[in-house]
């Protein structure tokens, strides 16, 4: 199935300099016949770092999940390929806005505005964390900015639920640096630090999570997860956390659709195709180095892997889990 590209501003409201024509959107995957209550929506977050936006965590989850019977809609949000800059809260803003987007828009797209779940990936991981337990403020945030008149103002961008999988969020000590780098700068303020690590935010309006991660994930090791777990049990938020004993980072569904790496709808290297044609015509001026990644990003392609049949249980774990949750 082909998903239809949503953008979620126009150019008036969306401040990032170094986009070159990248729009932030959500390719919506739409159920069309009405099930006469509204479906439980999902906003599928790639990981990559804060670099790009991973395509093995786009598609084929979004269609996974569409054969569940949700309304998907994957997330392809400002990152920074080239370290153009620190992009601080420009992801959050951006998954805010789809949130607040896929709730208002919840007659329309049939789905329930009371069941938006997130599911993140690695940093993407870590976006939804963040945006959920800092919510209020990012809603409270936007009215202040934006004025009551601005788009989908006062709509919460608060997820009902969210699936966390081998997810970035400690700024400490089991961190992954190129995440907060990117978000940060090279020299951040220990403030801010604080701010973006997930687990010292979470208050007793988080929501419910499932969080799945590998023992052996050298990449984003599985603290994170544990850390995240033990702040959502001192507050009393409903969770699941499944550590699976092997598996490398960033293996997305694990199963044989996913080992095959043949990703229909490879959008999510949109903006890394955008600021490749922007150096190109010379209005980006950029080292070799650089170059040659938004060239590999920009033609993206992945080898066959090996299914990994525990992890790739997850999904039918986590769907379990959400059943008695919402």
């Amino acid at each position: 199935m082909t998903p239809e590209k949503i953008s979620l501003w126009d150019s008036s409201e969306y401040d990032c300099g170094a986009s070159y024509g990248f729009m932030p959107n959500i390719h919506a995957y739409l159920h069309k016949e009405d099930n006469g209550a509204g479906r439980p929506a999902m906003i599928v977050v790639p990981g990559g770092g804060y670099a790009y936006c991973a395509g093995g965590e786009a598609d084929i989850v979004a269609k996974r999940f569409f054969g569940e019977g949700f309304q998907v809609f994957v997330l392809s949000y400002t990152a920074d390929p080239i370290k153009l800059g620190p992009l601080k809260k420009r992801p959050m803003k951006d998954l805010s806005r789809a949130v607040r987007m896929v709730r208002s828009r919840a007659g329309e797209w049939n789905t329930d505005p009371g069941k938006i779940i997130l599911c993140g990936f690695s940093a993407g991981g870590h976006l939804c964390a963040s945006t959920a337990v800092h919510s209020k403020e990012l809603d409270d945030e936007y009215l202040r900015e934006c004025g009551p008149d601005a788009p989908y103002a006062g709509i919460s961008c608060r997820p009902d639920a969210m699936f966390l999988c081998y997810p970035v969020i400690s700024s400490g000590a089991r961190a992954h640096r190129g995440s907060f780098e990117a978000l940060l700068g090279n020299d951040p303020d220990p403030a801010e630090l604080e701010w973006y690590s997930a687990e010292k935010n979470v208050t007793s309006d988080t929501p419910p999570c499932f969080i799945w991660h590998t023992v052996t994930d050298e990449s984003v090791p599985c603290e994170n997860s544990l850390l995240f777990a033990a702040a959502l049990k001192e507050k009393k938020i409903k969770f699941a956390l499944h550590l699976f004993s092997t598996g490398r980072h960033g293996l997305s569904l694990a199963d044989e659709n996913w080992a095959k790496g043949h990703f229909e709808n490879n959008y999510t290297y949109e903006q890394a195709r955008c600021l490749l044609a922007a150096a190109k015509k010379g209005e980006l001026t950029v080292t070799d180095d650089q170059f040659a990644v938004l060239e590999a990003l920009a033609v993206r392609e992945y080898g066959e892997e090996t299914p990994v049949p525990e992890i790739a249980a997850w999904p039918q774990l986590a769907l379990t889990w959400l059943a008695g949750i919402l």
